[in-house]
């Protein structure tokens, strides 16, 4: 399946995102369970 150039880099951008705020909530709560 090819896609538009444009959709590529957005769903891109969206896992990216996604996973940038897992590892962020997951530091968040490392930093919290160590005071």
């Amino acid at each position: 399946v090819q896609y538009p150039q444009g959709q590529v880099f957005s769903i891109k951008r969206q896992r990216l995102r996604e996973l940038a705020a897992s590892t962020l909530s997951l530091c968040l709560d490392d930093f919290l369970l160590l005071g």
